[in-house]
């Protein structure tokens, strides 16, 4: 018999073999790298994704001890695999026990009054939960998230944290949500969060796989964990057993394990039970010859022979436990399962000895299986009877359990199918979901009991609640029809005012399905049925959502009557959110009646006030109009801050969409189109599968003119929108642009002539906008010789007085036709330097290429070169590649090498440069306060692309106001757009220092030690 000597002495199998240390040292390094930046600021999210088995957990396991010993707290929470789960059950399990004792006493008096969302997640906290209005439940998530945020910051203040979040394919839709945020609100938070998933559960609709997507295409990095190698199988087995692996024993093992660490330690073990692994007299490790040993074919055979070497009472400890959820204690173990603590204690330590149960890090006394495929093993070796006398037993141990929850015990008479018991509980557990803002879970718990409902009234009321938590949870369809079934039944048997209430999210949900005629009937429906009884709440509410469809048709005074009613009846009840909500479209109307600036002093006055009484629901579609108003009437330049400010309060994944829709429009308009393109792209996917058609045509309009300035037509083509797309007025103006900007980079006069015919349909629209859409038509009437109809649309536009700059092009064009170069080169040089002093790059290169043109005609050939490399260096920039290839062509024509507009200072001065700016905070005082008012001098010249420079040298190099991303995320820009405003800045920044200061570009930077001093935090 050939044998193997693996070790000189026995060593403990589970708790000492670590797969992290083998195979995986690169992974881990990986992880303490992000770890360490974590806990200096740069907070991040990581993925680590693998099959089952292939470590994820354990490596995390070794981070957060890794964590532990440097002084960084660690945090640990997992998912469950059951249908029904506690909503944010990982975070309740992380953070739960800091909130109780001295130290959650610390944690609460530092959270002050911030503490109280948390209440419905931790009944601990003794603290009522605050029932919020209904259109408000989504705002409420927001400060939830924000209050868990700020708890992690705390947490994290001291020496950073990690927090890990296990199994996320089996997270609940509002954990998910929630990583999602911290996601996005983590950068200057000392935490790192570490998410691990099991790649092989993720079936084509699973509702991770979206996110992971847009976590991807964010940077999010993702450590995917293989199979081992042989070698590494090899190590791994010498390191068990202390000594040297034969080759073939290596591959043998391999071959049956798959390179999964998991596996091969339960492969290893059943040869040690089997004795195909065994110890010599003299203490040496041997194997049988390879040909004689039988192996188990899978984890399950691997597993379950182990049960049998326990007792038959400990056995049924064992499947009393794989009931209970991911972990579990011993005094509802012993309940459930019949056996004395006595007879429980016993079977954990033999459990545990047996590489069945491992105890819970940091939580004595709870003990866990050690793998989830462990309790699969022995939870599905059960027959379904004995499967639900188990989970029968567990829901009455949990529901006289103090402290435990409702989706717990529902979960458990959901399995044993005890129906007529679990209806009750599960919408009770769907009220606390809803509460806790976890609409997801909540929806999903109405509808495992919805078709056992028997009580037609209590059925139409479950209804009526199923739609409003879908309508939140943002899956429209389904709760459409939820509340068209659930108002009827409550309609019917009398409940008026209850009924009228849902018939106001009810509208919103056509209104979403860009059915506007049906919303505006449930609206009126739901007014005329509350009229008669008087002021209330949800009257006021009603006039609201009318007041909102009169703005969206652009009829200005219809929307400010509304409004005011809406005013009234909220001011007699004491309702200050639809007053404060009556204000924005109070604002719209006003706008749309030519009064500009009153209308927007009013949408402000609404989303400030709604931020300040934690409306955030109402401070986001205030936000939205204010950005929207703004983009009509062209204040550009109004509309970044305002875009963060949006970002920070969206309420709910409809609003956050909303947020990230419009800053792609402001993309567009400013030059950043090719993020403007993937950002409207990933946006469409989302808006289509979530039922939000009128966000989906509008995305189209923004992404059809985006790839047409871009210079693929193919696509612009493929997205344009169809002209029955919308029903609304106030999206006319942006179905005609999307097909009018087409039509003229195609070079489709036939369709543009028609669309140009409609432009004067837009008259009841800001100047800005008639402007934008009178240039293309007039330029597609121009191509054909329509002068006449080209000089109407002129005179529709005109204002006395007026110089602005669309307006000065339009004028370029007319003068430019009828022969008069002379004329049209004054309107196009004041297009030129108007357009300037704004941020609408795209419209600057059109410009600026129509006077080169009109230059040309003219013989003037300096001045047209001048402005052909202007145009191919902005074109560039804005990435408008057939702008910048005829302008390129022309100036070939004209005999001149393209060249660039700017300077960019001699290489070496460059590098030296660079050098100098990220030891910045290190460099002595005098060549400090050079290198500052370099920029300063920059950001202060009064020149808008040298002042752009000189703020984002400013912010990165000594505000230190965030990484790359960041501050490109902030500014509304695209990465590339930043990289290049950031090596232009570096080139004028390398100029002004040499003429400023030279010795400083000639000698490399030295830190001081006397005078160590640190960059100021501000300008």
């Amino acid at each position: 018999m050939s044998c193997c000597h693996l070790a000189s002495r026995p060593v403990t199998m589970g708790r000492a073999l670590c797969p992290v240390l083998i195979g995986r040292d690169r992974e881990l390094t990986l992880l303490e790298e992000a770890l360490g930046s974590a806990t200096r600021g740069e907070g991040a999210l990581v993925l680590v994704a693998g099959d089952a088995g292939m470590g994820k957990t354990r490596l995390c396991t070794q981070l957060a001890l890794w964590a532990r010993q440097r002084g960084t707290a660690a945090l640990w929470g997992g998912c469950s695999p059951a249908d029904l789960a506690l909503p944010y059950l990982p975070f309740i399990e992380a953070i739960g026990d800091r909130l109780v004792g001295t130290r959650g006493e610390a944690l609460r008096k530092r959270l002050g009054p911030r503490v109280r969302p948390l209440a419905a997640l931790f009944p601990q906290l003794q603290i009522e939960t605050e029932e919020l209005p209904s259109v408000e439940v989504a705002e409420g998530r927001v400060r939830l998230f924000e209050t868990i945020l700020t708890t992690l910051g705390i947490i994290a203040a001291e020496g950073g944290a990690l927090l890990v979040v296990d199994d996320v394919q089996w997270a609940d839709a509002s954990s998910l949500s929630l990583i999602d945020f911290l996601n996005r609100r983590i950068r200057g938070v000392p935490l790192l969060v570490v998410a691990t998933y099991r790649g092989d559960e993720l079936h084509r609709r699973h509702p991770l796989l979206p996110l992971l997507q847009s976590w991807r295409r964010a940077g999010v990095e993702t450590i995917q964990l293989a199979s081992l190698a042989p070698d590494a199988i090899g190590a791994m087995v010498s390191a068990i057993f202390e000594d040297s692996t034969r080759a073939d024993t290596r591959d043998y093992l391999y071959r049956r394990c798959d390179g999964n660490p998991f596996v091969l330690e339960e492969l290893l073990k059943a040869a040690l039970d089997r004795g195909d692994i065994f110890r010599t007299a003299e203490g040496r490790w041997e194997r049988r010859a390879l040909g004689d040993i039988r192996l188990p074919e899978t984890v399950r055979d691997m597993l379950l022979p182990r049960l049998e070497q326990l007792a038959p009472d400990q056995v049924e400890v064992l499947r009393a436990a794989s009931v209970l959820g991911p972990t579990f204690d011993g005094s509802a173990l012993s309940e459930i399962s019949g056996a004395g603590e006595a007879a429980v204690s016993e079977t954990l330590r033999v459990g545990a000895q047996h590489q069945l149960l491992e105890e819970v890090t940091g939580t004595p006394g709870r003990y866990r299986f050690r793998h989830a495929l462990t309790k699969e093993a022995v939870y599905d070796d059960m027959i379904t009877a004995h499967r639900r006398r188990l989970h029968a037993r567990a829901a009455d141990v949990m529901a006289a359990m103090p402290g435990q929850t409702d989706v717990d015990v529902c979960h458990q008479l959901l399995e044993a199918g005890l129906w007529d018991w679990a209806v009750p509980v599960c919408s009770n557990a769907a009220q606390s979901a809803f509460r806790a803002l976890a609409f997801e879970d909540a929806a999903s718990l109405y509808e495992h009991v919805l078709s056992h409902h028997t009580d037609p009234v209590e059925r139409g009321r479950m209804l009526c609640r199923l739609g409003e938590t879908l309508y939140h949870a943002g899956r429209n369809s389904g709760a459409r029809e939820n509340l068209e079934e659930g108002v009827a039944i409550l309609e019917s048997s009398d409940f008026v005012a209850e009924a009228a209430h849902y018939r106001l999210t009810l509208g919103e949900c056509f209104e979403v399905a860009n059915d506007p005629g049906r919303a505006n009937v449930e609206r009126s429906r739901a007014r005329e049925a509350l009229t008669p009884l008087g002021p209330s709440e949800d009257l006021a509410l009603a006039h609201v959502r009318l007041a909102a469809r009169h703005v969206f048709e652009l009829e200005g005074d219809a929307a400010a009557a509304e409004a005011r009613k809406a005013i009234t009846l909220a001011e007699a009840v004491g309702a200050d959110l639809p007053r404060i909500w009556a204000y924005n479209y109070l604002g719209g109307g006003l706008t749309d009646q030519g009064r500009i600036e009153e209308g927007l002093a009013w949408v402000d006055r609404s989303w400030e006030e709604a931020i300040a009484r934690g409306y955030v629901v109402v401070a986001s579609n205030g936000l939205l109009n204010a950005i929207v108003r703004r983009e009509w009437t062209g204040r550009f330049a109004e509309i970044a801050p305002l875009l963060e400010r949006f970002h920070g309060l969206a309420a709910g994944r409809r609003w956050e969409m909303a947020a990230r829709e419009w800053q792609g429009f402001f993309w567009r308009w400013t030059g950043s189109l090719r993020a403007a393109a993937q950002r409207f792209e990933e946006l469409l996917e989302l808006a289509h599968e979530r039922g939000l058609i009128r966000m989906e045509g509008e995305l189209l309009c923004g992404l059809a003119p985006t790839y047409s300035l871009l210079g693929d037509i193919e696509r612009a083509r493929k997205h344009l929108p169809r002209p029955s797309s919308f029903p609304e007025r106030q999206h006319l103006a942006m179905l005609l642009f999307a097909h009018l900007q087409v039509a003229l980079d195609a070079g489709d006069e036939e369709t543009g002539l028609e669309l140009a015919r409609r432009v004067p349909e837009v008259q009841r629209f800001p100047l800005f906008w008639r402007r934008v859409l009178g240039d293309r038509a007039v330029a597609l009437l121009l191509r054909t010789g329509a002068l006449a109809e080209a000089q109407a649309i002129a005179e529709l536009t005109r204002v006395p007085g007026s110089d602005d700059p669309i307006q000065q092009r339009i004028e370029g064009r007319l003068a430019r036709f009828r022969g008069d170069l002379r004329e049209g080169r004054q309107h196009l040089e004041a297009s030129v330097a108007s357009l300037g002093s704004t941020l609408l790059r795209p419209e600057a290169v059109i410009s600026r290429e129509l006077l080169a043109d009109v230059l040309v005609e003219a013989g003037d050939f300096a001045s047209a070169t001048e402005q052909l490399r202007t145009v191919a260096h902005l074109a560039l920039e804005c990435e408008m590649s057939a702008h910048e290839t005829r302008a390129r062509e022309g100036l070939k024509r004209l005999g001149v090498a393209p060249g660039g507009a700017e300077s960019t200072g001699p290489d070496a001065d460059r590098e030296t440069l660079k050098e100098l700016l990220d030891s910045l905070d290190r460099a002595p005082r005098a060549q400090r306060e050079q290198v500052l008012a370099a920029m300063r001098q920059l950001a202060a010249s009064g020149k808008p692309r040298e002042a752009e420079c000189g703020e984002l040298l400013l912010d990165y190099y000594v505000r230190h106001a965030g990484s790359h991303e960041v501050i490109a995320e902030r500014l509304h820009l695209s990465r590339p757009t930043f990289y290049r405003r950031l090596d232009r800045g570096l080139a004028r920044l390398s100029e002004v220092l040499r003429d400023a200061a030279p010795e400083l570009l000639r000698r490399p930077i030295r830190r001081s030690e006397t005078d160590p001093g640190t960059v100021p935090a501000g300008d």
